[in-house]
């Protein structure tokens, strides 16, 4: 990896995004999707409801789920092998 690409991965940012829906009046989550370079947690919830909606076939992500949630980027473990 040159110094360039470095640079550019250093402003980017991992996060989750969570989309749920509402049953009974309490959340239960659909799905989770993980946006592994976003700028900004604007960018990466738009990156996530596509990716969502692309993988349900759906014209809007909505149509499966209430809410969307994004993890703050502190809050995820890298993942990695499991360990026991």
């Amino acid at each position: 990896m040159n110094i360039a690409q470095n640079v550019l991965r250093e402003d980017r940012t991992m996060y989750r995004v969570s989309f749920s829906k509402r049953i009974f009046g309490l959340p239960f989550t659909i799905a989770s999707v993980e946006v592994r370079a976003a700028r900004s947690p604007e960018r990466a919830l738009r990156a996530a409801e596509l990716k969502f909606r692309r993988l349900l076939g759906l014209p809007d992500w909505r149509m499966r789920a209430d809410a969307a949630e994004i993890e703050p980027p502190g809050s995820m473990r890298e993942s990695g092998p499991a360990r026991g």
